[in-house]
């Protein structure tokens, strides 16, 4: 299962409980912010069948920008910052 905009783990959390010791949920969060919490809460949590990976995803594959402003996070085009398979 897949959390994309993983936030601070809400989520991921009940989705951890929901596929159970056999199955695996995927986190994706790119704000550094948000990923303190979410590591932190993954771990508080023992959701060991959580793994989480600092990125932000698209419908398309390019190069984006995010920087923070105000408090949340501005991107300068869509698409993947990173790309993982595995």
């Amino acid at each position: 299962m897949f959390d994309i905009g993983a936030n601070v783990g809400y989520y991921t959390l009940l989705a951890s409980k929901l596929v159970g010791r056999a199955g695996t949920v995927v986190a994706l969060e790119p704000a550094v912010r948000n990923l303190t919490f979410l590591y932190r809460h993954v771990a508080l949590n023992k959701a060991d069948n959580v793994r989480v990976l600092p990125l932000a995803c698209a419908d398309s594959l390019s190069l984006a920008a995010a920087w923070w402003s105000g408090g949340v996070v501005e991107w300068w085009s869509g698409g993947v910052v990173e790309w993982w398979s595995g």
